[in-house]
Formats: C-alpha cells, structure tokens, sequence
C-alpha cells in the first residue's frame, strides 16, 4: 500500500507537471505569434515605406527624428502629400489617395515603433572661447532694429548694403552710418552687381515677396541703378526668390540670370535667357522647390557655364546642371541628402588647391516640422576626386547651422571656415558662430567668440570692408526666431544693432611681428 501510494503521488506528480508544460509551451507559441505578427507588422510597413517615400525623395531613416515629431507632424504631413487626411487623431483615405488606410498605418507603425524617444544630441564639441584673429565693429546706431535679412558688399566700389524685413535697402559709409537707398517691393534676400550694356553699375536684388514658408508668387527680380537710384522689375510672380546669378550661358553676347526659388511645395531653378531688346525668357531648369543657392562655372571644361544648385526642401541634394550647348541643361546628382537634414547652404572652394573644387556644406534648417536638436546638423566638407565625385571629409556638429564659408584669413594659403546657426538652442546662443581655424589636412581648432548677445545671425558675408587685404566677416541681426511673425505685426526690437563685422587683425598681428623682427614701428 504505502508504495501504491507513492506511485499515485508520483503519477500525479508527472500528471501535473506534464500539463504544466504544455500549458507554458502553448503560451509560449501564443507569445510567439504574437511577436512574429508584430515583427511581420514592422517589417511590411517598412517595405511599404520605401515604396512610397522613396519615389520623391532619398528614403528617410525612422531614427533620424524622434518618436513625437513623427507622429505628430511629419507623418501628417507625409499623409497629405499621398492624399490621406489626418483629423482629430485619425486618417482618412479617399479616391485619390497614393495609398490605402491600411497600408499608411503600417507605415505609422513602423516609424513610431522604430524611432527613438529623442535623438542624441553631439553638439558638444571643445571650442576656445576668445575672439580668434577677429575684433568688433558695429554700427553706431540701433534705432532701426535687427530685421537684417541681407547683407552685399560691391568689391569694385566698396560699398556695403543691407536689406531688412521692412523692405529697405541701406547703404553703409565707411564709419557705418545708413543711407536709405530704396524702398523695395518685398524684403531683398541677395544682391549681385553687374554693368548695363551702356556700363552703367546696376544692383541686382531678388526681393522674395512673402518671408513666410507659403505658396505665393510675389517675388520678384528688381533692377536698381545704382547712379540714379531708378528702380525697375525685371521679374515678377516669382515663388520666393532667394539668390541671383548672373553669367552668359548661351554665348550670345548678352548677360543672362540664373534664379533660385525657394518657393515652398512649389519653387524652382530658373535661368532668364537675356534677349537682344532688353527683356528675357523664362526658361525653367527644375521645378523642385527649395532651389537655395547656385554656382557657375565650366566644371566639365567644355568652354560652356554649367550650373551648380542646392535644393533644399523634400528631395534635398545638390544637382550639377551641365550645359549641353544647345540651350537645355544635363541634369546629374552629385550630393543627396536625407529630407530631414535641412540643407542650409552650400559653396564651391577649392579646400586642398588641387584645382578641383569642393564642397562646403550645412544642414540645420529647423524651423519646419521637427524643431530639435539634430545630431546631423552642422558644417560638412566634401572632397571632389577631381571627376566630380564628391565624399565627405570633415563635419562639425552644430545645431540649427544656417551659413559656412570658407576664406583664407590669413593670406597664408590655409582656408579657415566660419559658419552661423540661425536655429541655435536658446540654452546655447554662444553657439550662434564659430570661427574654424585650419592647421593642416582639415583639422580645424574652433574657435566661439563672445557675441552671442549681439544678436541672431541669420544672414553672413565675408569680404575685405577696410580694404587692408584681409577678409572679415559680417553677420547680419534678425532677432525673431519665427520669420512670418514680423508679418503678423510683430512689434520691432529697437535696442539692437542690425549687423556687426567681426574685423580681421591678422594683417595687424602679422604687421606687428614682422615690424618686432626688423624693429621698425608700426602705424
């Protein structure tokens, strides 16, 4: 009996046991597919993705915005573009949508399941905090207010202007006090200088009509004689202008005008083919919005003026515009970046002087959708192999990067860089400019001179305004993190100055030394 007993207990005891581990493996196969299910769910909407995003613009990584701003923002407005509505906290499909409701929320699954709860911010690079090579200059008055919105110096006749977001149009003396030149027809964003047919010096501005990011045509291209001061709209009904060149494109003889429209959903890269009566035709390189800024040039040795331009809105990138002669343009990709980056600005400058340029470029526009910190954000240098395929160097991290130009500061054959970031943190404005100072090979000791509070620097030009052969910088005020609020009302801060120059002393420095070397004074 008792071992009667024990074989019960042990048969109950298997009995138990054997049911218990069914029951965990029937859990745990239930757990499984349900972890499958939801993989296989990640995965299809991140085919999905790829299939409708990459159509228009470089795939955009889940990682590269966090969780939020992809649900709220981003992925409504991606909705909109493919069709759908978003209302409430819900999409709605119609007839015309790109893609089915079931389909974009796999793709919404995907992007918020993936995408981190914020990004990683790197802008913490060591920067030595004095003034450089550099020292402050400004204007001797601030009753106008900090509205700049660009800043031109004519080399030829050394004359600076500035623009501001109430449509005037300065004229800087030597000791920088303001002339009002014009009242333009909308705030000017770029100017270029170029000789009539009769050589009378004239000023090109593009004057953007709307400093919102809206869809209206009211820019225009405007024309100023700079002896009379007569003023004349070579253009109008333009999305946006935000840059004029000028070059001969077609050979004919006559000056002809490549445009950037930045636009917004619609914009484009224009070219104003000059005619012999004095008017152009408008002939439309790309329809891309976002056209930011261009350079000219024959990059293929051809004897023909192609085009370089920096798109930055969707499909971002920089495209090589190849004249063919024949009055049309090869287009061809050299750069392409993420729609999230926020390209900024680029320019063309030979780092290395092995006669092929290369490539200057920022991101950090963060005014749209995903107003963060970017850890992608900042000066980047790419290097051209010498056949015109570029690969990244160098970048330096900067949060909200708006401007970088490179220069050789110091007459010695070294370009240093200096970049602004309009879109700074407002716990870091020091980080609002920073003076890279190259050694050799791009290594670069950055330097943060102590101007954050002398304004917001959303414009920046760098040329040679005491004419003592040393280029300096000048960086433009506009001290309104939001541009559509001046036209909203926006009352007007008049206790700042509009821009500041940041003149360069190496000249002097290098004076001093030499004059300390063969003991001679210096005046």
């Amino acid at each position: 009996m008792p071992e009667i007993s024990k074989l019960r207990s042990r048969f109950l005891w298997f009995a138990v046991l054997a049911c218990c581990t069914i029951c965990l493996a029937v859990f745990s196969q239930c757990g499984g597919r349900s972890n499958n299910k939801i993989t296989d769910e990640i995965t299809e909407g991140k085919n999905l993705s790829v299939k409708h995003c990459k159509s228009c613009h470089m795939y955009p990584q889940a990682g590269l915005i966090d969780k939020m701003h992809w649900e709220k923002n981003v992925l409504p407005n991606m909705a909109a573009r493919l069709g759908l509505t978003y209302w409430g906290s819900g999409y709605f499909a119609g007839k015309q949508s790109a893609v089915s409701i079931t389909d974009w929320y796999k793709i919404v699954k995907y992007y918020t399941s993936v995408a981190p709860a914020q990004l990683n911010n790197t802008d913490s690079i060591p920067t030595v905090k004095d003034w450089g090579i550099f020292k402050l200059r400004q204007p001797k008055t601030n009753a106008m207010g900090a509205l700049t919105t660009m800043l031109s110096f004519d080399a030829e006749s050394k004359s600076f202007y500035t623009a501001d977001a109430q449509n005037n149009l300065f004229k800087w003396s030597n000791d920088l006090k303001p002339k009002l030149v014009q009242r333009l027809p909308s705030p000017a964003t770029s100017a270029a200088f170029i000789a009539s047919a009769e050589g009378k010096k004239q000023m090109l501005l593009t004057c953007i009509g709307t400093l919102a990011p809206v869809d209206a045509d009211t820019g225009k291209l405007v024309n100023i004689d700079l002896q009379n001061h007569k003023q004349q709209v070579l253009e109008a009904n333009l999305p946006r202008p935000v840059q004029v060149l000028t070059a001969d494109l077609d050979k004919d003889g006559i000056n002809d005008h490549i445009l950037c429209n930045f636009g917004h959903n619609r914009g484009g890269l224009y070219w104003l083919k000059g005619l012999a009566n004095g008017r152009f035709e408008k002939i439309t390189l790309s329809h891309t919005p976002g056209a930011t800024s261009a350079a000219t040039g024959d990059f293929n040795h051809d004897g023909l003026t192609d085009v370089i331009c920096l798109f930055a809105q969707g499909d971002e990138g920089i495209w090589l515009f190849q004249n063919n002669g024949k009055g049309s343009f090869i287009k061809k990709n050299l750069l392409r970046f993420q729609p999230v980056y926020g390209s900024s600005s680029f320019q063309l400058v030979d780092m290395n002087h092995d006669g092929a340029p290369d490539i200057i470029y920022t991101a950090g526009d963060n005014a749209d959708l995903s107003p963060t910190p970017k850890p992608y954000h900042g000066v980047y240098i790419f290097m051209n192999d010498d056949r015109m395929n570029f690969s990244q160097k160098y970048f330096y991290p900067m949060n909200g990067c708006t401007k970088a130009i490179a220069a050789d500061f110091k007459g010695k054959g070294v370009l240093d860089v200096v970049a602004i970031a309009f879109f700074t943190l407002k716990s870091k404005p020091e980080r609002g400019f920073v003076y890279l100072e190259q050694s050799t090979g791009l290594k670069f000791t950055a330097h943060q001179l102590p101007i954050a509070k002398k304004g917001k620097w959303l414009t920046m030009d760098v040329n040679d305004y005491n004419n003592d052969g040393y280029p300096d910088v000048a960086l433009g005020n506009f001290s309104f993190d939001n541009l559509s609020s001046i036209a909203n009302g926006a009352p007007v801060k008049k206790n700042e100055v509009p821009f500041i120059i940041l003149q360069n002393q190496w000249g002097l420095q290098d004076r001093k030394a030499e004059s300390a070397h063969l003991n001679t004074p210096v005046h």
